[in-house]
């Protein structure tokens, strides 16, 4: 009864749907909870300056050579995501289906980035 009692006033759950399909609305008819008894927050698209101040914060560490080399390849990052959020898009109303382009899938980018930078290094 104390344990239970315990994890329910200190537990905390992340729930990720995107708002922008049936799946996310249905949720919320089926567990009215979720509005009553949650924090909903929104995320929307990052401009272009937040993409590049990410992407020199996620590269700050890796060696680079120079700033011209580092800004290029922070402009890069940004408008590869960019043009996969604008080609999403356009696939959507071509075809009718999603493709998911999110904070976090810039995050692996970068990630990938330098996990493929070190092991051509090596």
């Amino acid at each position: 009864s104390h344990f239970i009692k315990r994890v329910r006033s200190n537990i905390h759950m992340c729930l990720c749907m995107s708002p922008g399909n049936e799946v996310f609305n249905s949720r919320l008819r089926n567990f009215p909870s979720l509005v009553n008894n949650c924090t909903i927050d929104f995320f929307a698209e990052w401009p272009e300056e937040a993409l590049k101040s990410v992407a020199f914060s996620a590269l700050e560490s890796t060696d680079l050579r120079d700033d011209a080399t580092k800004n290029g390849i922070v402009a890069m990052c940004g408008k590869i995501h960019q043009s996969v959020e604008h080609a999403s898009a356009r696939y959507l109303e071509e075809q009718r289906r999603y493709n998911y382009v999110t904070p976090t899938s810039y995050l692996e980018v970068l990630s990938t980035f330098k996990t493929l930078l070190a092991l051509k290094r090596e």
